[in-house]
C-alpha cells in the first residue's frame, strides 16, 4: 500500500516512533523491560483499509462515534500500526515472533540514529516477524462488533 510512513527507504534504520521521540525510545530500550513486544512498519504496512469504510462501520455504533471521528476524511487508506502491536500482545498465538536484543543508537541527527535487532534466544524483546492480516482484521472487526 502506498503510504509515505511505510517507506523504509525514506526513514532508513530508525523506526517512526523512535524518530518522533528519540529520548523516549532510548529510555524504553535501556529500561531492562523483559518480553517487550516490538512491531515494525515492515509488518504493519503490509495492509490497509479504506478510511471511509472504517469510519462508516464505526459510525453505526454510538460507542464508537468518537473513534470514527478520528479516522481521516482526507487519507484514502488507514493503517493499523499501533493496533497490530496490541493484537500481538493480546493474541500471541496468532503472531510469529523472533526473540532478541534491540539497540537504539542515538546520534545528533535523526538520519544517523539507528534501531537494530539481533537474534538472541535469551533476549528481552519479541519482534513481530509475521501475522495474518486477514485474521487480524477479522479479530478487530469482531472485537469492535463492526462490519468492515
Amino acid at each position: 500500500a502506498d503510504n509515505e510512513f511505510c517507506d523504509l527507504n525514506k526513514w532508513g534504520m530508525t523506526e517512526w516512533n523512535c524518530l518522533c521521540d528519540m529520548e523516549a525510545a532510548k529510555t524504553v530500550f535501556d529500561s531492562g523491560v523483559k518480553n517487550c513486544i516490538v512491531t515494525g512498519v515492515e509488518q504493519t504496512c503490509r495492509f490497509a483499509l479504506p478510511s471511509r469504510d472504517i469510519k462508516k462501520a464505526m459510525k453505526k455504533q454510538k460507542r464508537l462515534e468518537v473513534v470514527a471521528d478520528s479516522v481521516s476524511d482526507v487519507a484514502p487508506l488507514s493503517w493499523f500500526h499501533d493496533v497490530v502491536a496490541l493484537y500481538a500482545l493480546l493474541c500471541p498465538e496468532e503472531v510469529r515472533f523472533q526473540t532478541g536484543d534491540i539497540s537504539f543508537d542515538m546520534a545528533d541527527t535523526d538520519i544517523k540514529s539507528a534501531t537494530s535487532f539481533k537474534v538472541n534466544p535469551n533476549g528481552r524483546y519479541r519482534l513481530v516477524t509475521d501475522f495474518s492480516p486477514e485474521k487480524f482484521i477479522k479479530h478487530y472487526a469482531d472485537t469492535l462488533k463492526i462490519d468492515i
